[in-house]
Formats: structure tokens, C-alpha cells, sequence
């Protein structure tokens, strides 16, 4: 027997004792199984012709939907759009709005919060049977790591599903105590907002929240989005009634996160969640939802990226970002001395 024989016989007796490889989905896969756990969220005015529209994620059997508070949003009102409609994934998007869009659901807005931008709904009268996305512990991922998104981008088709990796943290983004996001290459776009981001075990593990697109000086930027992290949303909806646990299937490399059946304690920060005007508290929701796949203390084991462990002389040293600007900009003044010193000297010798 060679030795790629021998390779590729023990990568399959891996495979068939039910090793690591098996905690992997496709995109294809993600998107067969969960796209239709993922709705198009629209809402309006009463009696208006305009509307806000956006993704969100059904996260329980009892019809709750998880999204962005800016996707019912009244901005100019500054409270939330009274109409919400939610609509679920055909067996097959075909491009005809008539088709895709015929498993239409009435909605009512449980609880939000601006700063966070998290939306909690619940869908009236929920047919039986619907796809529930599970949440997966985020504290578990990191850079490098693959997602995929599912929405329904401006100008592109309803579930559109996107990939990438994710590319950095954010904790208390912009300043919001307790708003810890991902920051992702996966594509987004408007239309996206609210809707879930993937791990390539198909949980759920941030809401997608934000874009940036241009800088303040107007260069165009790409490939930077931002998902809320899902044990952000866990503790927030967990402390609004409704009690959520992370999903059991492990990460290679890494213990996932014990589920409580109960949220976890403290505040989430950024503001607490308000009812809106006239409807119900989100305390009011069913608290016998239970989607916790276990119980007892939380317990993560970090990963950390063994083929850069070696190359560590000493710890790697945290820096401030104005520190790191003022430094970039000391680089750059220095080249821009170095041009002129050129250009001074190309005039001397006369422009040759």
C-alpha cells in the first residue's frame, strides 16, 4: 500500500467512525437545511405604501423571530413601523415575486432595542412544522473561521446566500456596552439586515447588523460587514422571556458552551428593551420555550491557532488604535519627505 493509499484509507475510516469532518456543512447544505428557517421581514404605516424591509431568523417552534431593530424602525417618527408582515422561504425561489412571496404571516413586534439593534417578533397564528435555526456559542469562533449568510440583498434575488470568513472582533461596538460583533468579508448588502450568519455546522451565530461601504473622505470600501454576536442575542432575548440555548455539536478543537435552560445573568447593556406603544412586554412571552439542549455552567474551551503558536517569541503586545494611526501617519509623512526631497532634486538637475 502507497502512502496517499494510506492517507486517503484513514481521511475515509475517519469520516466513518463519525470523526471531526462530520460536524461540517456544505453552503449548499446550510442553505437546503436552514434557508427555510430564514424570512423576509416587511414593515410599514398603516395604509402606507412605503415600507422598510429586511431578514430575520425563526429561532423557535412557537413562531419568534429574531432581527434588527432598524428592519421596523420608524426613523423619522423615531418609534416602530405598527405593520409587520413576515414571509416564509418557497420550496423553490424562482425570481416571481407572486410565488415567492405567497406564505404570507402577520407579526407583532414582542420587544427591541436600538442600541443593541435587536428585534424580537413572533409570528401570528405559526403554521406547524416551521424550520428553527439554532443558535451556536460564538465565543467559540474567530478569525479565519467560515460563514455563511442568508438574505435578501437590494437589487439581488430573495435568499441570496453569501460566504466568507470571519475577519476580526468587536467588543462594545461603537461604543454600546455589551454590543460584541463580529466583523466579517461575507457579503452584505441592504436587505441583509437582521438576518443570520452562519458556522459550517449550520447554527446560528450572529445577526446580521451593519455595513461599511464608504469613508469619510468618499473611497469606496469592501468586504467590511458586521454581525451582532449570538451569545449577545441569547442573553438579551433571555431576558425578555424567552430562553434560548446553543446548540451541542462541538467545534474541532473546542468544547462548546453548556446550555442553561435559564438566561445568562447581568445586563446586556445599551440600553434596556422597550415594549412598544400599546402592545405587549416581551416578560409576556411564553416562557416554557425551551430550545436549551442541556444544563449546569457555561464551560469554553478557547482555540488557539496552533501553527503561529510556535513562532511566539513573547506575548503579542495590545495596542490603542490612535497609537496605531499616529504611527501609520509618521510612516506616511516620512515617505511624503522623501518624494519632495526627490522632486527637489530632479528640479535642480533641471527637470531630467
Amino acid at each position: 500500500m502507497t502512502r496517499r493509499t494510506l492517507g486517503w484509507t484513514l481521511a475515509a475510516m475517519l469520516v466513518f467512525i463519525g470523526g471531526p469532518a462530520q460536524a461540517r456543512m456544505s453552503p449548499r447544505e446550510i442553505y437546503k437545511t436552514k434557508g427555510p428557517g430564514t424570512v423576509l421581514i416587511v414593515a410599514s404605516e398603516e395604509g402606507s405604501s412605503s415600507s422598510s424591509a429586511g431578514t430575520g431568523s425563526i429561532i423557535s417552534a412557537q413562531g419568534h423571530v429574531i432581527s434588527n431593530c432598524h428592519v421596523i424602525w420608524n426613523a423619522a417618527a423615531k418609534k416602530p413601523l405598527p405593520v409587520i408582515h413576515v414571509f416564509l422561504k418557497p420550496d423553490k425561489v424562482t425570481g416571481d415575486m407572486n410565488r415567492d412571496l405567497s406564505r404570507h404571516h402577520s407579526a407583532e413586534l414582542l420587544s427591541y432595542d436600538e442600541a443593541l439593534d435587536l428585534a424580537l417578533l413572533k409570528i401570528k397564528s405559526p403554521p406547524a412544522g416551521l424550520t428553527v435555526i439554532e443558535l451556536g456559542d460564538s465565543e467559540e469562533l474567530g478569525p479565519g473561521d467560515d460563514t455563511v449568510a442568508i438574505g435578501h440583498p437590494e437589487q439581488g434575488g430573495l435568499w441570496t446566500l453569501t460566504t466568507g470568513r470571519i475577519g476580526n472582533n468587536f467588543e462594545d461596538f461603537k461604543g454600546v456596552p455589551g454590543k460584541h460583533v463580529f466583523q466579517m468579508e461575507t457579503s452584505l448588502n441592504r436587505g441583509n439586515s437582521g438576518g443570520p450568519l452562519f458556522d459550517v455546522r449550520g447554527y446560528l451565530i450572529g445577526v446580521n447588523t451593519a455595513i461599511a461601504r464608504q469613508a469619510a473622505d468618499g473611497v469606496a470600501i469592501t468586504g467590511v460587514n458586521f454581525a451582532v454576536k449570538s451569545a449577545v442575542v441569547k442573553k438579551w432575548a433571555g431576558e425578555h422571556g424567552l430562553s434560548l440555548g446553543f446548540g451541542s455539536e462541538h467545534l474541532e478543537g473546542a468544547v462548546a458552551a453548556g446550555s442553561s435552560s435559564a438566561a445568562s445573568s447581568g445586563s446586556s447593556g445599551g440600553g434596556s428593551a422597550r415594549p412598544p406603544a400599546g402592545g405587549t412586554s416581551a416578560t409576556a412571552v411564553d416562557a416554557s420555550v425551551q430550545q436549551a439542549a442541556g444544563s449546569g455552567p457555561a464551560t469554553t474551551q478557547v482555540r488557539r491557532p496552533a501553527r503561529f503558536r510556535s513562532t511566539y517569541r513573547t506575548p503579542p503586545r495590545p495596542y490603542r488604535r490612535h497609537r496605531l494611526l499616529s504611527a501609520v501617519d509618521a510612516v506616511r509623512n516620512r515617505a511624503q519627505d522623501a518624494f519632495d526631497d526627490l522632486d527637489s532634486e530632479i528640479m535642480r538637475r533641471g527637470g531630467r
